[in-house]
Formats: C-alpha cells, structure tokens, sequence
C-alpha cells in the first residue's frame, strides 16, 4: 500500500503528504549558500581591518608632525631675524654673547664650549633656531 516513495532516500511513504513532509524535513529542496562567512573569518577580517585603520591613523600622525616641524622650522628660518647672525639676535634680544659650555636648565650639558647666548634665565645656547624656539611668541 505505498503511495510515495522519496527520491533521495527511496524510503516508502503511505500518502503524498506524509511524502512532503519527510521532503521537508530531511531534504529542503533550499540549499545553504556556499560563500557565508565562518565566525573565525569574520574575527579575521574585523581583526585585520582593526590593524589597517590603526596603522593608517600612526602613519598619518607621525606624517602630520613632521610637516608641522618642518613648517616651524621654515617660520624661524623666514622670521625677523632670518637674515641676522646669531650673535646679533643674541644681542638684540638681551642676551649676552660669549663663550661658554651649553646649560640646560642651568646644568651643563657635558657638551664643549661654544660661542653662544646666555639667556636671562641662565642657560647658555649654542644654536640660533633652538634660541629662537626659546624667545617668547
């Protein structure tokens, strides 16, 4: 007295819907997709894109303070005392000029004597563009 027999399984069945219902259960005609992403694939990718984002926003920063340096350095080097020797800023600006090891602080920096400017706050610098760093805005 079989009515159905299933096609995938050859089981017998006694009416078609008892035939579908099996169908349904145990062979959905519906097939998974085959490209879904697993959980660990998914961590993967968060992870490396996480990276990516981070490494960018690094890059971008350190990028970004060597421009803002190099702009600073111009905006000294293009000043009101571009063209004059460091002796005269040193003067001009009422510091002493003379020969003295460098003080930072007021603690020598274990470096040799140089010509420079001594400062009103007691430290002795060699270089211009460090001085000029030092003089108010």
């Amino acid at each position: 007295m079989v009515q159905a027999r299933c096609e995938h399984c050859n089981r017998e069945f006694g009416s078609e819907e008892s035939l579908n219902q099996h169908n349904n259960a145990k062979h959905p005609t519906h097939e998974k997709p085959k490209n879904r992403l697993t959980n660990k694939q998914k961590r993967s990718i968060r992870n490396w894109s996480i990276f990516i984002i981070l490494f960018i926003v690094t890059v971008g920063g350190i990028a970004s303070l060597v421009i803002n340096s190099k702009n600073s350095l111009s905006a000294i080097s293009q000043g009101p005392y571009a063209d004059m020797s460091f002796q005269k800023v040193c003067i001009k600006t009422g510091g002493m000029w003379m020969k003295m090891q460098p003080t930072q602080n007021y603690v020598p920096t274990g470096q040799p004597a140089c010509y420079g400017c001594m400062q009103r706050n007691g430290d002795h610098i060699c270089d211009k563009n460090r001085y000029l760093k030092t003089l108010p805005a």
